[in-house]
């Protein structure tokens, strides 16, 4: 894959979609308040940024061991680049445990918490960086280093489809892959060209984003993927997730999905419990999904 030079940080964009942003993170809200219980994961710090640490919660089956190789999934969380924390895929996270993989739900940079500068850019980067360090230290987490599924929606999403098809930056240093395994994509954001970010951004703007957006950057198969999307999403339409899926077909993708759900919009899988009927059906998928790769290791 080929390597995409560091942009130049005078370029990098304040987050211009600070106004569309409450769209995106309603639902990602709504749970967050709503999640509670069970027992806590453990936290470590995959990456210090000007002097603050960006930590990563790991759940784990009741039956680990630090010898094991088990497959992975890593949720990041959505909010627009704006808002979100971790915990948002942490019911998720649980239940996936339940049936032996091991979940992580990495913090990265956004810019209520980080900083009005902050952008998808350093969101990106940190993605990145979550991925590298699990892989790097698969042996201690009692993981398969090759079978690391990156996970999200909406944000979230666009990071994980991001890591798949995305060139890495080149520092000159080789580093551990960042390259998921496997994708479960929740509406991502695969496109900036659409309508709420139109209506906020400059032409410049959007043809700088265009280097991240997976849709204009994917130009090889993309590994083992499904994705969800509600049909009546009116912040990120399911036309975007239909060209993606679309483009890693005509590149030879041999297992890539869409999965769209009848007059569902953004973020239907977290607007309440995942005791919900659409989430509930969503998890159960991915435990199909993941069991047709051979990942699932015990009910």
């Amino acid at each position: 894959m080929s390597v995409m030079k560091r942009p130049d940080r005078s370029h990098r964009i304040n987050l211009f979609l600070a106004g569309a942003v409450t769209c995106l993170v309603v639902g990602g809200i709504w749970t967050a308040l709503r999640l509670g219980g069970g027992a806590p994961p453990e936290r470590l710090a995959y990456r210090s940024v000007d002097g603050a640490d960006l930590t990563l919660d790991i759940y784990r089956p009741v039956d680990w061991r630090p010898s094991d190789h088990r497959s992975c999934v890593i949720w990041f969380f959505g909010g627009g680049w704006e808002v979100g924390a971790p915990h948002q895929y942490r019911k998720q996270s649980l239940r996936l445990a339940r049936s032996g993989l091991v979940c992580i739900t990495p913090d990265y940079r956004v810019r209520s918490r980080h900083g009005r500068e902050t952008t998808p850019f350093d969101s990106l980067e940190d993605a990145r960086t979550a991925i590298q360090w699990v892989r790097a230290r698969a042996g201690e987490l009692g993981i398969d280093p090759g079978r690391i599924a990156a996970a999200g929606g909406s944000s979230g999403g666009h990071l994980a489809a991001a890591c798949a098809s995305v060139p890495a930056v080149d520092d000159g240093n080789p580093p551990t892959s960042s390259v998921p395994d496997a994708l479960i994509l929740y509406n991502p954001v695969v496109d900036f060209d659409i309508p709420f970010v139109v209506k906020r951004t400059t032409t410049g703007q959007r043809e700088r984003l265009a280097a991240i957006a997976p849709l204009h950057q994917l130009n090889a198969p993309l590994p083992p993927t499904v994705v969800f999307h509600g049909t009546a999403d009116a912040i990120i339409p399911i036309r975007t997730s239909e060209a993606f899926v679309q483009r890693a077909r005509e590149l030879g993708s041999p297992d890539v999905a869409l999965i769209s759900y009848p007059g569902k919009g953004h973020e239907f899988h977290l607007a309440g419990s995942v005791a919900r009927r659409e989430a509930k059906e969503s998890i159960k998928q991915i435990e199909g999904f993941l069991g047709r790769l051979g990942w699932v290791e015990k009910d």
